[in-house]
């Protein structure tokens, strides 16, 4: 059996060469850019930077990329105008990128990481030293259809429409409104607003239904002048770029896979941190997935009864999707029968509005209904992506914490090209018994980093709570994308503890886009909240709230007004006490409310007028929460409260520094965890 097996392996290898040494230096320059970060000093007079690239969008924004000796490629933040190539003389200081501090806000920090970007250069003044006058013309000439383009479709399209024809067609997001961005997001289909193989491959149909009937050589001329007309009309985005030397170097290739490792080859070896780009893993996942498994689902498909035609279409998304099971965990994916459904359904409109496209741009100059069949297409795709983010939150989420599911979906991937069917079968039932076993059954409180205020949210089984949520500016930039992280359309209970802006502003946000059911409070503010007061208890699942404080509702919501509550979930006591000062402690401590406390969220911020030491003592948490902001004008925390919390033993958390801080409660104990480790 081994013998047939290293046979069958050879013979594969002889007729793709070029998989192995592709597979060995995508192997060796993942473990390189992942563990290399350089050390520099972030200080400096002047720096010398080369402007490696320019992005221009159409929303008039630009974005360079630069290259220092002393540092390697930087992304730049300036106000002024460059050119490829240009030689600048910066004064400016040097700063880490934002990573993310929330879980399912957006990781800056890693996204540029990946792209080999370690710095960020603001640039206060700078002196272009040598001008690239080949750099300036192809500044120049890169843009120059695409903007033409734009312009014919901008005179006859809505403001809405444009922008979603834009992405669509030109790979170009800046006019997308961020409600638009964020279904396709929860619905999978964020790569359809980047220009990649699935619109080049649309794009080319076209060629391919005109050259059908002329000798392969010519034809093959004929589409690699047209791939780079495609990536004129885009302006060369690097997910552009990426997917036209992908689509030439199969053009060119005898066999499809050599292709595809050949371009791979010459990408890492142009950009050794491209292969930790989500988009290169994703584009040649997806492509040599299609190659590799479309054939056995056509055939299975087929097996079933179902159209030769039917199944071609089909089988393409069920191969990517197949071969991009790994990314897709890292990612974490939704799994689900209906947003799989509307996935493949929007794939395939938007082949139809990428074929569609060009010929309607043509034929608008002489009536604008020639572009309807696009615009209407456009439109059947944002409400396809609408009804997928509805059904995102009824699916199954694939978390990048499933590191066995990860490995697994390798395995079953090399065993569909290497192994027998028992082998895969063995493979596929492990994968199905550890994605069961990896769901997470766990209660969890969620300690946000909303800066200068307060939230955390409390997620049980089926149910949501929310208290407190930061100012309405950090509540817009931050809750939305944790409520969607966490699967929770609607927040069952927002708890303000009191009515400070910096701790309700953030739920007056959510309310106000729907997705806060009951609002409790200490006090009324006229708009009919819900009021709470000591002896008040809610039950939720298996969490149990009970209400410490105030005493009643006859107050104005002001600090000392706080709401104190304490959660209990299994065995797990966790204190909240809003911004209660120290006088409000003392009255909590003599009248024997407070005992033995797992986790307090320290009151005020930290302020040196709360959390008194005789409060400290009676509660004995093993760990003190701080919500605070790093650099705050209030000098919080205190020097004196970390002091006192460290004279009892508690383990400190400050929000500031270790971003959101996760609490795992199971039946049998808790575990902490932070974003930032």
């Amino acid at each position: 059996m081994l013998k047939q097996f290293l046979s069958e392996y050879l013979k594969k290898m002889r007729l793709r060469p070029l998989l192995v040494p592709a597979v060995m230096l995508f192997l060796i320059l993942s473990v390189y850019t992942r563990f290399y970060e350089p050390n520099v000093s972030t200080s400096f007079d002047k720096l010398d930077v080369y402007i490696l690239s320019k992005t221009c969008n159409l929303d008039d924004s630009i974005e360079y990329v630069g290259y220092a000796k002393e540092i390697g490629k930087i992304r730049l933040v300036t106000d002024q105008e460059y050119d490829l190539g240009d030689k600048i003389h910066a004064k400016g200081y040097l700063s880490e990128p934002q990573s993310a501090s929330d879980p399912g806000t957006f990781d800056y920090r890693d996204y540029l990481k990946r792209k080999g970007i370690f710095y960020k250069l603001v640039i206060d003044d700078a002196k272009i030293t040598c001008r690239n006058p080949i750099g300036t013309h192809i500044s120049k000439f890169r843009y120059f259809i695409r903007d033409k383009v734009f312009y014919i479709v901008a005179k006859v399209t809505s403001e809405k429409d444009r922008g979603l024809l834009c992405a669509l067609c030109l790979g170009d997001t800046s006019l997308i409104d961020d409600e638009t961005k964020r279904d396709f997001s929860l619905a999978g289909c964020s790569h359809l607003l980047a220009v990649s193989g699935t619109h080049f491959s649309s794009f080319l149909l076209i060629v391919q239904a005109m050259t059908k009937n002329i000798p392969r050589k010519n034809r093959n001329l004929i589409r690699i002048m047209f791939i780079l007309v495609i990536g004129s009309l885009t302006g060369w985005t690097e997910s552009v770029t990426r997917a036209a030397f992908m689509s030439i170097c199969t053009v060119r290739s005898k066999e499809s896979i050599s292709g595809m490792c050949f371009a791979a080859i010459v990408m890492m070896i142009a950009d050794p941190y491209s292969c930790r780009s989500m988009g290169f893993l994703m584009s040649f996942g997806a492509t040599i997935g299609i190659f590799s498994f479309s054939g056995k689902i056509v055939d299975l498909l087929e097996r079933l009864h179902i159209h030769k035609s039917v199944a071609s279409l089909v089988a393409s998304s069920l191969a990517s999707k197949f071969a991009l099971l790994p990314f897709c965990i890292e990612n974490g994916v939704a799994v689900g029968f209906w947003i799989f459904f509307y996935q493949i359904i929007s794939i395939l409109i938007v082949q139809f509005v990428c074929i569609a496209f060009l010929p309607g741009v043509l034929l608008s100059l002489i009536s604008s209904v020639f572009m309807y069949p696009c615009i209407v297409s456009a439109r059947l795709v944002r409400f396809l992506s609408s009804l997928g983010a509805d059904a995102y939150f009824d699916s199954f989420l694939l978390r990048p914490d499933h590191k066995v599911l990860m490995l697994l979906s390798f395995v079953i991937l090399i065993s569909f090209l290497f192994f027998r069917k028992h082998v895969r079968f063995v493979f596929a039932i492990c994968f199905i018994l550890m994605f069961v076993f990896s769901i997470d059954l766990s209660t969890k409180v969620v300690f946000l980093d909303v800066g200068q205020g307060d939230s955390c949210l409390i997620i049980s089984e089926d149910s949501s709570i929310l208290i407190d949520g930061g100012t309405f500016e950090e509540g817009e930039r931050v809750l939305p994308d944790v409520l969607d992280h966490y699967k929770i359309k609607e927040v069952d209970i927002a708890i303000f503890s009191h009515l400070d802006e910096d701790h309700r502003g953030g739920i007056d946000y959510l309310y106000s886009i729907g997705r806060v059911r009951d609002i409790y409070a200490p006090a009324d503010d006229g708009k009919g909240l819900k009021t709470m007061k000591r002896g008040d208890r809610l039950e939720v699942s298996n969490i149990d709230i009970d209400v410490l404080w105030p005493l009643s509702n006859d107050n104005v919501g002001a600090n000392d007004d706080s709401l104190v509550l304490e959660l209990t979930c299994n065995d797990c006591k966790i204190l909240f006490t809003g911004d209660i000062s120290s006088e409000v402690e003392t009255r909590l401590t003599q009248d024997n409310f407070i005992n033995d406390i797992d986790i307090l969220k320290v009151a005020h911020h930290g302020s040196k007028y709360s959390s008194d030491i005789d409060f400290l003592n009676a509660c004995e948490p093993e760990n003190a929460v701080i919500s605070v902001a790093l650099y705050n004008s209030y000098g919080h925390p205190s020097k004196e409260v970390i002091d006192k919390l460290g004279e009892v033993g508690a383990n400190i958390y400050e929000t500031s520094k270790k971003g959101a801080i996760i609490v795992k409660i199971t039946r049998r104990d808790y575990s902490i965890s932070c974003i930032k480790e």
